[in-house]
């Protein structure tokens, strides 16, 4: 009995594990859907902040920048949700254009600042 019950509980425990694999796989596959839709502008975004950091701009005058140009309403800049230096990405608010349920649905995805859009759409399919 005591065997049996504790069987149950393993396999109660795998059967989570492996639907919530499926959840983040589905939700990889979802991430790499819109950077992939939204490839211009993430290219845009990825170019912007990879050419002041070329240029040795520090990480503060970059958040700053960033900022600013959020308040001047400049559409790439809208979509930055938060830098993540110290790990070479970033994390962008896309439109969720996969669903017809909420037009203003947006999205958040961690974009690597090592790779092109297409390069993380790919990362995201292959995981």
């Amino acid at each position: 009995l005591v065997a049996q019950q504790r069987l149950n509980k393993i396999r109660k425990d795998q059967q989570q594990r492996a639907e919530a694999l499926s959840r983040e796989q589905e939700k990889l596959k979802q991430h790499a859907q819109l950077v992939e839709i939204h490839a211009v502008d993430v290219e845009k975004a990825l170019n912007v902040i990879n050419s002041a950091l070329d240029t040795g701009m520090d990480w503060e005058a970059l958040n700053l920048l960033v900022e600013v140009e959020q308040k001047n309403q400049n559409p790439i800049a809208l979509l930055i949700k938060k830098l993540v230096l110290e790990q070479d990405e970033m994390i962008l608010s896309l439109p969720n254009t996969l669903s017809d349920n909420d037009e203003n649905a947006h999205i958040k995805v961690t974009i690597s600042l090592q790779e092109s859009a297409h390069g993380n759409a790919r990362k995201m399919f292959a995981k």
